[in-house]
């Protein structure tokens, strides 16, 4: 729902996916979302049990195989504990590792 992002919106994901589904040469594995940028933890957590919620509604279309499970990419350096605790399966932690990034000129 930010402007300075694109993708599907969650509402749309499980038609999304059921369309493509279709597409041989594309396999669908998972759902990624980036936490929304506030310090409000209760917001982040709301975020990212809705994505999980969206996933348990594509596993329910019977498209992913069973034995490959959905990945759901969420969470981040700062908020990579709440992403885990909602169900997060996969998180990225550059900036944990690494440091921050330099400015781009």
């Amino acid at each position: 729902g930010e402007s300075s992002k694109t993708g599907v919106r969650v509402e749309e994901a499980a038609d999304f996916v059921s369309e493509i589904s279709d597409l041989e040469r594309l396999q669908f594995t998972g759902l990624m979302a980036m936490g929304p940028h506030t310090e409000d933890t209760t917001q982040i957590a709301s975020a990212f049990e809705r994505l999980y919620d969206t996933g348990k509604q594509i596993e329910n279309l019977g498209i992913i195989p069973e034995e490959s499970g959905l990945e759901l990419s969420m969470g981040m350096s700062g908020d990579y504990r709440i992403a885990i605790k909602a169900g997060s399966t996969m998180v990225r932690i550059g900036t944990a590792i690494f440091g921050t990034r330099p400015p781009l000129k």
